[in-house]
């Protein structure tokens, strides 16, 4: 075999190695997520509950002026919370949750200054969106809750 057919054949291998999956994918079945990709301030979208057969989108203004912020110079964040109170349009703040975090595999780890250890599997992460899940039983129910930020 000559030296171009080798070459060529060499290409091909490389291509198709190189084209058989995503290098987000890998063996575990879950997205492969550089630190610094969650990092920087987020703004709540919506938060979906999935279980018992039943799916629930929340959505509304207030929830969407909520934020989380997760600063890679030092590993700590903090949320910001809103809700929505009986008189239309006006919003509570439910104040800061500050924690420390880190992106380990797929999944972002959290442990808020009280104590409370959490965590939340990445779905989806680009330059503009964050989505994580996190399942989850209560009351023996299976719950699936999604969580959509937008880049602040």
């Amino acid at each position: 075999m000559n030296m171009k057919l080798k070459l060529f054949f060499l290409f091909i291998v490389a291509f198709l190695a190189i084209g058989s999956c995503s290098s987000r994918d890998n063996d575990n079945n879950y997205l492969v997520v550089e630190p610094a990709e969650v990092y920087g301030n987020w703004r709540l979208e919506s938060i979906t509950v999935e279980g018992n057969g039943q799916k629930k989108v929340f959505n509304d203004e207030c929830f969407r002026r909520s934020t989380i912020l997760f600063n890679g110079a030092d590993g700590k964040g903090v949320e910001r919370g809103y809700e929505s109170i009986s008189t239309p349009g006006i919003c509570k703040d439910s104040g800061n949750l500050n924690f420390t975090f880190s992106v380990e595999r797929g999944t972002i780890y959290q442990t808020y200054t009280n104590g409370q250890k959490d965590e939340a599997r990445v779905e989806e992460v680009t330059n503009t969106t964050l989505v994580v899940s996190q399942n989850k039983t209560i009351d023996n129910i299976k719950v699936k809750t999604t969580v959509k930020y937008i880049k602040a």
